[in-house]
């Protein structure tokens, strides 16, 4: 189960400086399910919740897409990027299995292959410091697989429901 996710991604972005070009773009982590678990936001407007579930969907029919690309590697690091010369829309997995992202929206920029290479350098600030002690987070992964009653026997079933009369 995660700890404290929220908390250790604020800290992460308190402990450490974030570039002066990324602090005019929109920040979130997010997860595979577009739940944002952290946002910051320098400019632009849009609500995050709304903004972290279309960045998820978005991914996932990257991800899909992905899947008719003939020769993938199991060290392929996929990114997702839409934008024009000044403006777009910018995907990273912080780890292939973590089923945690990183997405950007950046506009009015000179240089927006700047702003995703800082983006990138981010992103690995990012995975060290969920991986330390510091930072960590039952190993960095959440797990879709897991459900809350998964190790609930027959008789601990029984039990609970023993008081309902038939």
């Amino acid at each position: 189960m995660e700890r404290d996710l929220p908390g250790i991604l604020n800290s992460f972005f308190i402990k450490t400086q974030v570039d002066e070009l990324l602090k005019q773009a929109q920040l979130f982590i997010f997860r595979r399910d577009g739940v944002v678990l952290y946002y910051e936001n320098h400019s632009g407007s849009g609500d995050p919740a709304s903004v972290g579930a279309l960045m998820g969907g978005m991914w996932q029919a990257a991800h899909a897409l992905s899947s008719f690309v003939p020769t993938k590697e199991e060290s392929d690091c996929y990114r997702l990027s839409f934008d024009t010369s000044s403006k777009g829309v910018y995907l990273l997995s912080l780890e292939e299995n973590s089923g945690l992202y990183l997405g950007s929206i950046f506009h009015n920029e000179i240089n927006p292959a700047l702003i995703k290479l800082k983006l990138r350098g981010l992103t690995f600030k990012l995975k060290e410091y969920l991986s330390s002690s510091e930072g960590q987070v039952s190993k960095g992964k959440v797990n879709d697989d897991e459900f809350l009653f998964n190790k609930i026997s027959d008789d601990e079933i029984e039990n609970m429901f023993q008081f309902v009369g038939l």
